[in-house]
């Protein structure tokens, strides 16, 4: 399962994995944040880039990549 969260929604998203995290044994994890950019509208107009914080989560029973720099071990 891979999840994304943007923001103020981050927090959001680190307390959902680390409950999935504790009711399902044996999950691997691997986090990851990047940037993306977003077109945003000034009231008087004029547009301009907006960077914002992203945080990537995947989650899996599987085997993950452990050498990854983000990975959690269940």
């Amino acid at each position: 399962v891979i999840v994304r969260a943007a923001g103020q929604a981050i927090p959001i998203l680190v307390s959902l994995a680390e409950l999935v995290k504790h009711r399902i044994k044996g999950i691997h994890q691997i986090s990851e944040i990047t940037t993306i950019e977003v077109d945003q509208q000034r009231r008087d107009g004029a547009s301009f880039i907006k960077n914002l914080i992203m945080l990537k989560v995947t989650l899996s029973l599987a085997p993950l990549d452990k050498n990854h720099v983000g990975y959690g071990a269940p």
